[in-house]
């Protein structure tokens, strides 16, 4: 089994928030960019520059590991390959945002029209609540949210300890609200020809699922070489349910082992 993954985390949520999955994984060696695009000052209207920051951190692998990625974190892994077919020797693709093409194409018309926050996670990005007198309180606040109400209080913790920043007396997103809006507004409409040469696996959720049917369809039709598995959890499953999430990456991991 390889001893290295390089991950990539979801949109929001710094990789060391997952510190209960690379647990159930301590015995593997995971790289891994505690905040993408942390020293990337704009976007400048596309993902090209978190790319090549994948591909810049994952080149010490000389492409003998896996790479594994969440949400944005699984979009980038599955462009970064695209561009350097060598980076990885294969994928695993947590719940990708990457949708079918009619979906993209009405995405790119509102995109156009200044108006994609009102039906993209965007929207919610830019209400965030982004600043807290202390640690204790967020971890109060975020335990009342629907989005935190499948995942353990010590997930939460490790997202207060490392999704925030202290500031003076005060306690800031660490990845700010206006950076995660920018993500969400600049997620690729348009997919490179390389992409749907990929390999690898895409686990995808099965509760309240991000990708529909319809998405599903087209990504096994346009992406013969990546494998479709469901996860019965949300979006958040990675941080939902960490050890059944590690249990399935180990069996992936071992298959990728005979191919």
């Amino acid at each position: 089994m390889p001893s290295q993954l390089y991950f990539y985390h979801s949109n929001g949520f710094p990789a060391e928030t997952y510190g209960q999955l690379f647990e159930f994984l301590k015995d593997l060696e995971i790289l891994r960019i505690n905040v993408l695009g942390e020293n990337i000052p704009s976007l400048n209207g596309s993902y090209d520059s978190l790319v090549q920051e994948v591909i810049d951190h994952a080149s010490s692998a000389k492409g003998d590991a896996i790479g594994v990625g969440h949400s944005l974190g699984a979009t980038l892994c599955l462009l970064s390959k695209a561009k350097e077919p060598k980076i990885f020797r294969k994928v695993v693709l947590l719940d990708p945002p990457i949708f079918n093409p009619c979906k993209r194409f009405a995405v790119s018309i509102l995109r156009k029209m200044g108006v994609e926050h009102l039906i993209t996670p965007a929207g919610k990005a830019m209400k965030r609540r982004e600043v807290f007198n202390s640690r204790e309180e967020a971890i109060d606040y975020f335990e009342n949210k629907t989005l935190f109400k499948n995942i353990s209080k010590r997930t939460i913790e490790l997202y207060a300890e490392h999704g925030l920043v202290q500031k003076g007396n005060k306690f800031k997103l660490t990845i700010s609200r206006e950076r995660e809006a920018e993500i969400f507004l600049n997620f690729p409409v348009s997919l490179p020809s390389n992409a749907f040469t990929v390999k690898g696996d895409l686990i995808y959720s099965e509760v309240n699922p991000l990708l529909s049917r319809i998405d599903l369809w087209w990504w096994k039709q346009s992406f013969p070489k990546v494998n479709l598995i469901p996860f019965p959890a949300g979006h958040l499953f990675p941080l939902e349910k960490p050890k059944e999430l590690s249990d399935l990456l180990r069996t992936i991991l071992r298959k990728s082992l005979f191919k």
